[in-house]
């Protein structure tokens, strides 16, 4: 399988989305309304939204309409940066440092420090945590198959 495919078809919700003006997205990367359109999906975006998942790849300087199909629920395979930790069965995910791809949630300690700054960073993080690891992956790979 690859970043894009659905796993399984129970519970599967597909939508159309608009994407945002001069975004590009890649197939099977988590994308997030922004309030202007879809774009690839950031952590801080994913604590105040749901991420879908792009089921086309869309270059926006060569398209002439600029909506594509997306997966709002269901099991689909999505891109996740290597080298950024294996991910077990059920554990909750995030957004990585590179937009759009995912890695393992770890919570964030929100009583390590009385500093607002700090305090309400962690809890932005904890926020960003969304659907489920569908079966274990490698630390290695390029892509996870997520339940949303």
């Amino acid at each position: 399988m690859a970043a894009g495919d659905i796993v399984n078809l129970n519970g599967l919700q597909v939508v159309e989305v608009t994407v945002k003006a001069s975004e590009d997205i890649e197939l099977g990367e988590f994308i997030i309304n922004d309030g202007n359109g879809f774009l690839a999906a950031t952590a801080a975006l994913a604590a105040l939204g749901t991420p879908y998942v792009a089921l086309e790849a869309h270059t926006y300087s060569t398209a002439s309409t600029h909506t594509i199909r997306a997966l709002a629920h269901g099991v689909v395979e999505v891109q996740k940066t290597a080298s950024n930790g294996a991910i077990v069965k059920g554990n909750k995910l995030t957004i990585d440092s590179t937009a759009g791809e995912a890695k393992v949630f770890a919570m964030a300690d929100v009583t390590a420090t009385v500093n607002e700054t700090t305090v309400e960073a962690a809890l932005l993080a904890n926020q960003a945590a969304f659907g489920e690891c569908y079966e274990d992956v490698a630390t290695a790979a390029t892509s996870v198959k997520v339940v949303l």
